[in-house]
């Protein structure tokens, strides 16, 4: 049984008029009224039972496989061609489990990982509705928010320095 705790926090994206002109500009905010901490508990039946087993299935099939075959092409050109024929053979089977291992594990590791992602959003859309939710791990929360609060402040400041450029130039006239 695994434990995760996380916190969520709604998404808004808004459109602000630029005062004093007719401009205006996208910003995306998040409102801290929505902040909830959430714990989830998965079995490994929850994580194996998701649908990111067979999306993750063609990404990991994809990189791998891409990159393997690549670097048995440059090896068959570098090595394969000169090579006795039984120290080819050697080489590609070693390669070729080689392949399999790094396949296995990749494909594992982003299919847990998109497993658990894919609880937690259904998770929160079950507790709190249907809505544009940034999740969060509650180790990485701290850090989140202290950056939540910098984006905040320069915007602000943003804000402050441009009526301040209006007031000024309306002043020179």
């Amino acid at each position: 049984m695994i434990t995760k705790k996380f916190r969520s926090i709604l998404v808004e994206n808004k459109e602000k008029v630029i005062p004093g002109t007719v401009f205006s500009k996208r910003i995306l905010e998040m409102d801290e009224s929505t902040i909830a901490e959430h714990e989830l508990k998965l079995s490994a039946g929850d994580i194996i039972a998701d649908w990111s087993w067979l999306l993750n299935f063609f990404l990991a099939f994809m990189s791998v496989g891409g990159i393997a075959a690549v670097v048995f092409g440059l090896a068959y050109m570098g090595y394969g061609r000169g090579a006795e024929p039984a120290s080819w053979d050697t080489f590609s089977s070693v390669f070729f489990i080689a392949v399999i291992l790094i396949f296995s594990v990749v494909w594992i590791f982003l299919s847990v990982r998109g497993a658990v992602e894919n609880k937690k959003r259904a998770f929160v859309d079950k507790q709190r509705g249907k809505g544009n939710w940034r999740i969060v791990d509650e180790d990485k929360w701290d850090e989140f928010y202290r950056l939540l609060q910098i984006a905040k402040k320069s915007r602000e400041k943003e804000l402050e320095d441009f009526m301040n450029k209006k007031l000024k130039d309306s002043d020179m006239r």
